[in-house]
Parts: structure tokens; C-alpha cells; sequence
């Protein structure tokens, strides 16, 4: 007599459910894996773009400055701000900018003071330019002593995304034509 099969065993119905479960894991991992590096290369590209945001920030402002200084009122120089004067059409006020890093919330800023005839402050304003600073330096004159009127600055990032900060380093030298240095 012959004997007719019918329908699956339990055993394999148990091996169809387990192949089945085991391809899922291996979908939802490489999924959870493409997403994360999907969010780590987003972070990776916004820190590169607000470096050199920041860069071209420092360069237009430098640019349009009519001079730097070396000290002013609560900043002075210490390698870690530009300061510098922007021209002004008024001639009982000046105007000067000031780039620098704020060590407490690691921040690179930008601030306008405008100061009357008499010294005193008229008003002040500023904005934020990056977060995440580590270091930003700027240095004149160096390492070409005859140019009074060279500046190279750098700024360095830290991008905390990751399980491990990894640092971004962003840096420029510029001869500033029509910038006397004070």
C-alpha cells in the first residue's frame, strides 16, 4: 500500500519560521547599519560645511575690514580672536568687529561693537558663526616678517557624533592688501 504525504511536518514548519526570522535580523541589522552611516556621513558633511562657512566668513570680513588692532576694550589679542575695524561712513563713531572663540560654550562668534567719539560703547551685537570649536588661532605676520599685513588663522572642530570625537582642522592664510595692521 501506498502512503500519501499530506501537508508539512511541524519540524518543517519549524525550519521555514526559523529561515524566515534569521533573514528578517539580517534585513533590520544591515537597515539600522545603513541608517547610521547615513547619519554620520550628514554630520560629517554639515561640519565640513560650517568650517568653511567660518573660513569664508573670517576672509569677507577681513577683506572689507579697514585695519586690525591688536587689543580692544574687554579682548586683547592673545592668538585666539581677529579684531579689526570696519569703515565707516560716519565719522563720530567707529565700528569694529571681533572674531574669537568662546572657551565656556565653544563657540566661534562675531561681534559688532560700535564705539562713540569719546570712547564709550554705543551698541553691540553679534552671532554665532560655529559650534563645536576645539581651538581657533590667528596669527600675523607669520612666518613672513617683511608683510605687516598677513594673517593666517585655523579653527579646528570637533564632531561629537560618533562613539569617538574625531576633530576637523580648517586653516587659511591671507595677505590683506588694503589692511594695516595696529
Amino acid at each position: 500500500m501506498v502512503c500519501k504525504k499530506r501537508g508539512i511536518t511541524l519540524i518543517e514548519l519549524l525550519i521555514a519560521i526559523f529561515i524566515v526570522a534569521l533573514i528578517s535580523v539580517m534585513i533590520i541589522s544591515l537597515m539600522n547599519l545603513f541608517s547610521r552611516s547615513i547619519v554620520l556621513f550628514e554630520s560629517k558633511s554639515n561640519i565640513i560645511r560650517m568650517g568653511n562657512d567660518s573660513i569664508d566668513f573670517v576672509i569677507m570680513n577681513l577683506f572689507e575690514s579697514e585695519h586690525c588692532v591688536s587689543g580692544f576694550g574687554e579682548f586683547s589679542y592673545t592668538g585666539r580672536e581677529i579684531i579689526f575695524k570696519i569703515k565707516e561712513e560716519e565719522e563720530d563713531t567707529d565700528e569694529f568687529g571681533v572674531i574669537y572663540q568662546d572657551l565656556r560654550t565653544g563657540e566661534l562668534k562675531y561681534v559688532k561693537v560700535m564705539i562713540d567719539e569719546d570712547g564709550e560703547e554705543i551698541m553691540r551685537s553679534g552671532i554665532i558663526i560655529a559650534g563645536n570649536v576645539e581651538t581657533f588661532k590667528a596669527y600675523f605676520n607669520y612666518g613672513i616678517p617683511e608683510k605687516s599685513n598677513f594673517v593666517y588663522f585655523s579653527l579646528i572642530l570637533n564632531d561629537l557624533s560618533g562613539t569617538v570625537p574625531k576633530y576637523y582642522i580648517f586653516s587659511s592664510g591671507h595677505y590683506l592688501r588694503n589692511v594695516r595692521l595696529r
